[in-house]
């Protein structure tokens, strides 16, 4: 649609950002689109029932879950069909960058680390969490780097 409406075709960059959830949806679309320019996945969940099942712990309605049969492998197996770490990117290493907070609570930094073994790239850190972004400019300055660096037109540091 973008390159449609912008008349520009083919030679239109287009890359995909997320964050939180819409990491996961970037991650996602990384292994399914084959034209597009870079991925970058903030603060990524990338792992539904590693979050659900850790999230959860101690809870009534894991104890539920747990009397009716349904643990965590059984969630992963639910959640594999969309689950970015299920297929290989479709993007290159060098466009692929994932940026997460140390301090963060919603989607732990295991779930990033876990994104970037699977792309195959390095996790670039700020301090702050999900809520608090503590430092996430010079993450985001280092990616527009990286990209200028691998010649993403329209992308200048």
């Amino acid at each position: 649609y973008l390159r449609q409406r912008s008349g520009a075709g083919d030679e239109l960059p287009i890359g995909v950002m997320g964050m939180s959830l819409g990491g996961y949806t970037a991650a996602l679309w990384a292994s399914v689109a084959n034209d597009l320019s870079f991925a970058v996945a903030m603060i990524p969940a990338v792992s539904m029932s590693e979050l659900m099942w850790s999230h959860g712990s101690g809870t009534a309605v894991r104890k539920r879950a747990r009397d009716n049969g349904v643990d965590q492998d059984l969630l992963e197996q639910a959640f594999a069909v969309h689950s970015p770490l299920a297929r290989p990117p479709r993007v290159s290493a060098d466009r692929l960058f994932v940026i997460a907070g140390r301090g963060d609570r919603i989607t732990p930094p295991d779930q990033a680390v876990a994104l970037a073994a699977h792309w195959g790239c390095d996790v670039t850190w700020f301090d702050g969490g999900h809520l608090a972004q503590v430092g996430r400019h010079q993450a985001f300055s280092h990616v527009r780097k990286q990209l200028a660096a691998v010649h993403v037109p329209g992308v200048e540091v």
